[in-house]
């Protein structure tokens, strides 16, 4: 093997990375918190760090700032659309959501996404292996 990246789950918003410092912090939503040990393993078998992921505390009760409201008011950019899913036409639309995400994990990540993908009835979309 030349290359691996991960660990990494199915959904983009989900823990991705190996903690290697701010290990004083409590564990955040969604974001691997590993035992500091787990670094230098890594570092032994040739694993480098590709990406820095963060994460941050916001409280939720003070009031957003100015340049936060600025970012939820301005417009969507003219390529992306919003609509409600269409339920009637389902499969098609869970294909549809499987694509984006390919084309993301590829144009993100530099690796081929897993074929396979089909839509599930429960709302879950399930991949196959990968070539």
């Amino acid at each position: 093997m030349t290359r691996a990246c991960g660990p990494f789950t199915l959904s983009i918003n989900e823990e991705t990375g190996l903690l290697v410092e701010g290990f004083d912090a409590p564990p955040m939503l969604l974001m691997g918190h590993d035992p500091a040990y787990a670094g230098a393993p890594a570092r032994g078998a040739g694993i480098s760090q590709e990406k820095d992921v963060y994460a941050y505390l916001l409280d939720m009760e003070a009031p957003l700032s100015r340049s936060a409201h600025g970012m939820l008011e301005r417009p969507l950019p003219g390529s992306v659309t919003m609509r409600r899913l269409n339920l009637s036409d389902y499969a098609n639309e869970i294909r549809r959501m499987v694509d984006i995400y390919k084309r993301r994990v590829e144009r993100q990540l530099g690796v081929r996404a897993p074929d396979g993908a089909r839509g599930r009835r429960d709302g879950q979309a399930t991949a196959g292996a990968a070539r």
